[in-house]
């Protein structure tokens, strides 16, 4: 007996997807929260620290909901040492770069190079699994950084 089965791609759902431009067309429209969001902030003579980003914390769930996407040979020229490039095609921001160099293993620039296939998050699910984590650490978040953001300024004697 003929059964039909269906072909999926990834113009529609980026888990299907087979190459870089279906996986960035088929995210969400929405932006992704910033980096502010989730990090656990101090301030030092106006200059903005990140002590802790609690996305980190969930990095075993944020692996979970990778798919592996193959580049061409001009993606990997076009994205060779540029993570932030990529997250800014992606998901409209440089602030999940990091991320995109976690989920690989890797954790310097210098190291993402000829990486292929590569491991990502559609923006979708990305987005989803921030807010997820924000509306569940925000009060932290922010009693934290209301106390750590005032500007502290160092004297040197």
């Amino acid at each position: 007996m003929y059964t039909r089965s269906m072909v999926y791609d990834g113009s529609e759902n980026p888990i299907y997807s087979h190459t870089l431009e279906e996986f960035i067309n088929a995210g969400d429209v929405s932006t992704v929260p910033t980096f502010d969001t989730w990090c656990f902030s101090e301030k030092s003579n106006n200059i903005h620290y990140c002590m802790k980003n609690v996305l980190d914390d969930y990095l075993p769930e944020l692996k979970s909901l990778s798919t592996k996407i193959y580049l061409n040979d001009e993606e990997l020229r076009k994205y060779n040492y540029k993570p932030k490039l990529l997250s800014a095609d992606i998901y409209g921001s440089t602030d999940l770069y990091y991320l995109i160099l976690l989920l690989n293993g890797i954790c310097n620039v210098k190291e993402f190079k000829d990486i292929n296939p590569i491991n990502l998050i559609s923006k979708s699910d990305m987005l989803s699994f921030i807010s997820d984590i924000i509306r569940g650490e925000r009060s932290s978040i922010e009693d934290y950084n209301s106390i750590h953001l005032k500007n502290k300024v160092v004297r040197v004697e």
